[in-house]
């Protein structure tokens, strides 16, 4: 078979023939602030999880401290007063014969620390007037670390 110079291709200027030094100044490589981070969906759903669930518990927390001080605000009210310490209980006005105790609190049950961050704050006694509703008595349960009391009159 004889050769046929149609078949034959002929490259102007293919860049393997081309010497490196006339191929001209070689580009820098491109230096990124960040390396490419690649991740499955798996991670990122795994991410997600394991973000939301703190966040969870802190909007718990703060919904928590919104509660009590709505309450604190009923409490005050419909006629009622709260101390914050024993001291501010002392300096009521009231007697202690004129109220009836509903509960006894328990003083180990302070508002955490990321409530306190929050605004909560602990609360010594609660006294609710006579007129109070049962909502309000049973709201008062918001605040494990106080003593309830209703006026007797």
């Amino acid at each position: 078979m004889p050769f046929d110079r149609s078949q034959l291709r002929v490259e102007t200027d293919p860049a393997h023939l081309v010497p490196a030094w006339s191929r001209g100044p070689t580009p820098e490589p491109v230096i990124r602030w960040f390396p490419r981070i690649r991740f499955s969906l798996r991670t990122l759903l795994i991410a997600v999880v394991l973000f939301s669930i703190p966040l969870g518990w802190f909007g718990w927390q703060v919904r928590i401290v919104r509660h009590r001080k709505v309450v604190l605000q009923r409490v005050v009210e419909s006629g009622g007063c709260y101390a914050r310490d024993l001291f501010e209980a002392l300096l009521w006005d009231e007697p202690a014969v004129a109220v009836s105790l509903l509960r006894t609190g328990n003083a180990d049950d302070r508002p955490s620390e990321v409530r306190q961050w929050l605004g909560d704050q602990a609360v010594y006694d609660i006294i609710l007037p006579k007129s109070a509703t049962e909502d309000l008595i049973a709201d008062a349960k918001s605040f494990p670390e106080a003593s309830v009391f209703r006026f007797a009159r």
